[in-house]
């Protein structure tokens, strides 16, 4: 007679998928890492930021800032790659919402377990000043995937939201580089010299303040 499964097995279920999407992840960065002054290196970069700005709960910004750190010359590319990949995955989202809402769209939100902020953010989409909501995620913090679904889903016009989003996206990973190379090095040579409480100060008044602008925007846009 077999017997279910138990709740300790399904812990140890999850944590073996998600232990093997980390160590993905992580032999996914060092290859970039390696190649990022190659071709195959920049396709790596857009390939990446497709794949975390159309479906895979992926960061970027780390990324980008580990490799701005450790080739500065590079910056620019560097973000226009991540900027090109972003675009590429928020047009992918947008065709779902727009063409294939019904059979593939909403089993994804479900699966995010979005629906409620789904309904919102649909609502602002389907309303006279859709660009708002898309210009925030573009360029700061938000989802942008539920942003770029509800877009196509209210049938934005697509010319429209592509420029506002490929002028955010530039715009959030070329600032986001730039302060990388300016400061990387710098907080790095503070850390490994014992400084380290400078760079932890720093790095905590930067995210109080991002935190703070984006709970007043959200409050602002999403309330």
């Amino acid at each position: 007679m077999s017997s279910s499964p138990s709740p300790d097995d399904a812990t140890d279920s999850g944590r073996v998928e998600r232990g093997w999407f980390q160590k993905l992840r992580g032999r996914v960065g060092l290859w970039i890492l390696r190649e990022a002054s190659s071709a195959h290196g920049a396709a790596g970069i857009v390939g990446l930021a497709f794949l975390g700005s159309a479906f895979v709960p992926i960061a970027l910004e780390p990324f980008l800032i580990v490799l701005v750190t450790n080739l500065p010359s590079l910056w620019r590319r560097f973000a226009l790659c991540f900027a090109a990949g972003s675009v590429l995955g928020g047009v992918f989202t947008y065709t779902v919402g727009y063409l294939f809402f019904p059979t593939i769209g909403l089993p994804i939100i479900q699966f995010w377990g979005e629906e409620e902020s789904w309904a919102r953010v649909l609502e602002l989409a389907q309303g006279r000043w859709w660009i708002l909501p898309v210009a925030f995620v573009a360029v700061g913090p938000g989802s942008m995937k539920l942003v770029s679904m509800a877009a196509g889903a209210a049938h934005v016009p697509f010319w429209g939201f592509l420029l506002v989003f490929v002028v955010g996206r530039i715009v959030r990973f070329v600032a986001i580089a730039y302060t990388a190379r300016a400061f990387g090095h710098r907080m790095h040579v503070w850390y490994t010299t014992g400084h380290k409480r400078y760079v932890y100060l720093s790095l905590a008044g930067v995210v109080i303040a991002i935190a703070a602008v984006y709970a007043l925007l959200r409050s602002l846009l999403f309330s």
